[in-house]
């Protein structure tokens, strides 16, 4: 009896330290400072902000941005490979739309757009309306921005069928090559490593 009782708290005290993705998103803060936080999005991606008095950070840049990557109890950011795109669809609309946004929710501009064998043409706003029936299958769609890569469809995001509603949203790569930052997380928080400065996680 003792036994089986023991068992069942071992069992209870592992599944509450249990790490799990959707506990991680959140702002971060070092522990007794405001100098850095560290904003961790449900998408998979983060923001780094740091002011000019945090000289004990490694970093090149005040600000960055990248993905975020849970391997058992560790906490890996970095740059993605290819340029992340994340396609919010509503589909079979009467009309179909791109309208372009980065990471925190601002819009970005289109400067050119494209369609071969057609020049590149100017744009004002974010989005662009069209109907797909005018396009050919054969036909790609090419967006072009200041201080992000140009966007292709179809192929940065696969092809649809009909007219669709797709709300974009792309990280703005960094000006620097991002280090490799690595957390440990634990139940309260995260501890910054090589030297574990301990970060708390904002109500």
């Amino acid at each position: 009896m003792k036994l089986l009782i023991v068992i069942t708290l071992y069992l209870f005290v592992l599944a509450s330290c249990k790490v799990d993705e959707k506990t991680i998103p959140g702002n971060y803060l070092p522990k007794g400072s405001r100098n850095v936080e560290f904003i961790f999005n449900e998408n998979k991606t983060f923001d780094l902000g740091m002011t000019t008095s945090a000289t004990h950070y490694a970093f090149r840049t005040a600000q960055a941005t990248g993905i975020w990557k849970l391997e058992n109890n560790r906490l890996k950011l970095m740059e993605p490979k290819t340029p992340f795109i994340d396609d919010s669809i509503t589909r079979f609309t009467n009309i179909s739309c791109f309208n372009f946004w980065d990471n925190n929710g601002d819009p970005v501009s289109i400067r050119y757009i494209r369609v071969p064998p057609e020049k590149l043409k100017p744009h004002f706003g974010n989005s662009l309306y069209f109907f797909s029936q005018d396009f050919k299958p054969t036909d790609t769609l090419t967006f072009y921005f200041d201080g992000f890569p140009p966007f292709k469809f179809p192929g940065s995001v696969p092809s649809t069928i009909g007219n669709n509603m797709h709300k974009i949203t792309m990280l703005e790569p960094n000006r620097h090559q991002l280090p490799q930052i690595e957390f440990i997380v634990r139940k309260k928080g995260l501890l910054l490593l090589p030297k574990k400065i301990r970060y708390i996680k904002k109500d």
